[in-house]
């Protein structure tokens, strides 16, 4: 998982308060209060960023809750996003422009033989049971037979809902902009791993929560 954090409402604990905590938080975090917080005062919230070393701060008008207006959610965002390019990116999509892009992930062994057929199997069944909803990411070429070969690692992604379906234009539809699941082979799949999964979409935290 990418690391970073988002801290809500919290205050500097005992250990922080009085001192004895000589360490540091080294992911980027984001830290929200209320400037009328009567509960943990500013500058309670303020003393925590002391002990962060990659941290930026949201200071709201409001009291000790979660602020949810526009100009909050736009900050959530914003840091989420910084924080998924400086950190542990998963993915890269090429094929599309209806998805959000990431990084590929470092994979350097090649399959085996045995293993790269039982791979381009799988992908070929997929492809046959799914024209409309598979997208192949990778790359392909052909042999002097004039057969596909699969350049690994082998990317692909499986609409869920895609960005051309007509749902997208009636009210009360869930999520209502496209959705997909994108995968990497490691070089030792099927046999020794999992495939590497990564849920990609657009829609916002209101909308649609990857963790639903």
């Amino acid at each position: 998982p990418t690391d970073f954090a988002q801290s809500h409402l919290n205050t500097a604990p005992e250990r922080v308060s009085s001192g004895q905590w000589d360490g540091f938080v080294g992911v980027p975090s984001l830290h929200v209060w209320g400037s009328a917080d009567k509960l943990i005062t500013p500058d309670q919230s303020r003393a925590v960023t002391a002990y962060y070393s990659n941290f930026r701060v949201h200071e709201h008008e409001g009291g000790h809750h979660v602020p949810m207006k526009a100009a909050s959610i736009a900050e959530y965002e914003q840091m989420i996003e910084d924080a998924l390019s400086t950190t542990r990116p998963i993915f890269q999509d090429s094929a599309s422009a209806s998805f959000p892009s990431a990084a590929t992930p470092e994979i350097p062994a090649t399959p085996d033989e045995e293993t790269s057929q039982m791979q381009q199997d799988e992908v070929e069944a997929l492809t046959a049971i799914y024209p409309q909803e598979f997208h192949l990411l990778s790359n392909t070429s052909e042999n002097e037979s004039g057969e596909v070969v699969y350049q690994h690692p082998i990317r692909y992604r499986m609409d869920l809902i895609a960005a051309d379906e007509d749902i997208h234009d009636l009210e009360g539809v869930w999520p209502p902009h496209p959705i997909a699941i994108q995968v990497v082979y490691p070089h030792n799949y099927p046999q020794d791993a999992l495939p590497l999964f990564q849920l990609v979409h657009e829609n916002n935290m209101l909308q649609f929560s990857s963790a639903q």
